[in-house]
């Protein structure tokens, strides 16, 4: 008789025994011998006989798809487990395309593939933002903006408010212009503005907005200048780049007059991390007249007029 049936009535017994076989280099001893076991037999008539249970698409509608049976002799059954399998499949993609703009926002850096079934319902939103773009009278009509014009977009938005604050102290100054006005602009007028070697956007943009500001000479440290800093001068300001520190007259070397500059740093106040002519010069501490900067002050950074 095969495998026992859970479904039997209490009281009938199946016994499949059997005598294993004792191997052994020695003969084996009297108690370790094995008594041959009885075998019990039972007429097949006396075995009830257990009737396929009916499987409706309702009874499936709670069972997860891996605890489907896997035979069975019925056409239909396999079209219902097939049609169970695709419900399944239509949920969850459901499910995940619901999810899609959250997991974009929690996790910008996620890469997404189409040999993977589970990042279609992704692509398929993003083909379905594409399909509703209405502007098609632009320059570029049915194309996504990128993610540079969303940034130009907000940051002109900022820069906007920065300078409304502005206009609106300039009218309605408080003590604090007052001293600019006094000290502050005097003394930086026709200043030389320079950042620190190694140039970055930081420096060079707040050499170029301090000139701007002060009346002076923005100039740059470094003959070459990196790509996002020629971007964002060429396409975002839309400004040339400024002179180098070296090539200006009264900066690198004495002017006409033989006379030097006064400058202002920015962006830096170490000396290793100023322009090398600056740094290498004597009196360069009287030349440096002004500081801006974030960073906090070097021990080895002095000037020997007030800073400013």
């Amino acid at each position: 008789v095969g495998p026992s049936f859970t479904a039997l009535p209490p009281k009938t017994v199946v016994v499949a025994a059997a005598v294993p076989q004792v191997v052994a280099e020695d003969p084996p001893q009297p108690e370790a011998m094995v008594a041959p076991q009885p075998e019990i037999s039972l007429d097949a008539s006396e075995i009830p006989q257990v009737e396929e249970l009916p499987v409706s698409p309702e009874s499936l509608a709670f069972l997860p798809a891996q605890e489907l049976p896997a035979r069975t002799s019925s056409r239909s059954f396999r079209k219902m487990k097939s049609a169970h399998l695709d419900e399944l499949e239509a949920s969850k993609a459901l499910e995940a395309a619901g999810n899609f703009e959250r997991q974009v926002s929690a996790d910008n850096e996620t890469v997404y593939h189409l040999g993977n079934r589970e990042h279609w319902p992704h692509y398929q939103e993003l083909l379905k933002r594409v399909s509703d773009i209405h502007d098609v009278t632009g320059e570029n009509p049915g194309e996504l903006e990128t993610e540079t014009d969303h940034a130009m977009a907000t940051y002109s938005k900022v820069v906007s408010h920065m300078l409304a604050s502005l206009t609106k102290h300039a009218r309605n100054p408080k003590v604090e212009a007052f001293v600019e006005d006094t000290f502050v602009n005097p003394a930086l007028k026709s200043c030389v503005f320079v950042g620190h070697v190694a140039t970055d956007l930081d420096s060079i943009a707040g050499a170029i907005g301090a000139a701007e500001l002060f009346g002076g000479i923005a100039t740059k440290s470094e003959p070459e200048l990196n790509g996002e800093i020629q971007y964002a001068l060429s396409e975002v300001a839309h400004v040339e780049e400024p002179p180098l520190f070296d090539e200006v007259p009264g900066c690198g070397f004495a002017d006409e007059a033989g006379e030097f500059k006064k400058v202002c740093l920015v962006d830096h106040n170490e000396a290793k991390q100023m322009v090398k002519s600056l740094r290498e010069d004597k009196d360069r501490m009287k030349r440096i007249v002004g500081l801006i900067d974030h960073h906090a002050l070097s021990e080895s950074f002095s000037s020997e007029c007030p800073l400013l």
